[in-house]
């Protein structure tokens, strides 16, 4: 046997305690299910437990679509800032200009002066003497050819004349660089009259020595050609 609902109208089934089309609850037998025998156009009636399984069943799928929707939504939230890192274009680093090195003078040494000949100081077969007083020494120059002998004579350091030979080389020119193997340098210019000494007599040439062996400060002295 079937009934009508009487909050909505929908055709119940004998024994269902709820309504199938608004849930209405409905006293009556205990619950039963009718099966029909034959070929109908009613639908079949469904048990109130079934319907309730059916229903959790659709709120499971329901929450379970909602979790799997959040997830997304979170790992995109996440993932989010690496896609745009990566897409973002990368800017070259410029590199750092080059130190410019600072400009140093290059000092450079004067290149070495080429020997003179000796006769360019003095004619061969003559002699040049230069005399010291007080302390008293000398120092003279021959030439031979194109050699260049000298004689060192020390008086100072020894109560006998201490007589040194040697060679000598020239360089340069007016003045003349002098260096003889004695140890003794220095220049000799050409001044025509105006060298006096103690030798009582104007010269035509001024020595001026910076190194003279045993003398810490030697002096300037004249010196004369010797024919």
């Amino acid at each position: 046997m079937s009934g009508i609902c009487p909050s909505c109208g929908a055709r119940i089934a004998t024994g269902d305690r709820f309504c199938v089309e608004c849930g209405h609850a409905l006293s009556g037998a205990p619950e039963q299910v009718t099966v029909a025998t034959g070929p109908s156009t009613q639908p079949q009636p469904v048990s109130s437990q079934k319907r309730n399984g059916v229903i959790l069943g659709l709120i499971a799928a329901g929450l379970l679509v909602l979790g799997i929707g959040a997830f997304q939504v979170m790992q995109q939230n996440t993932e989010a800032p690496e896609r745009l890192a990566a897409k973002a274009p990368s800017v070259p680093m410029r590199p750092a200009p080059a130190a410019v090195p600072e400009r140093s003078e290059v000092v450079r040494a004067p290149p070495p002066q080429p020997e003179l000949g000796c006769g360019n100081l003095i004619a061969p077969g003559e002699k040049m003497v230069c005399a010291a007083s007080e302390p008293n020494w000398d120092i003279e120059f021959s030439c031979t050819q194109t050699k260049l002998t000298s004689i060192f004579t020390d008086v100072f350091s020894s109560p006998d004349l201490l007589k040194t030979p040697g060679t000598a080389t020239l360089s340069s020119q007016n003045p003349w660089v002098i260096r003889t193997s004695q140890g003794l340098a220095g220049t000799i210019g050409a001044t025509p009259g105006s060298c006096r000494s103690d030798f009582d007599g104007t010269f035509d040439f001024t020595f001026t020595p910076s190194v003279v062996p045993g003398l810490k400060h030697p002096e300037t002295i004249c010196c004369w050609i010797v024919r």
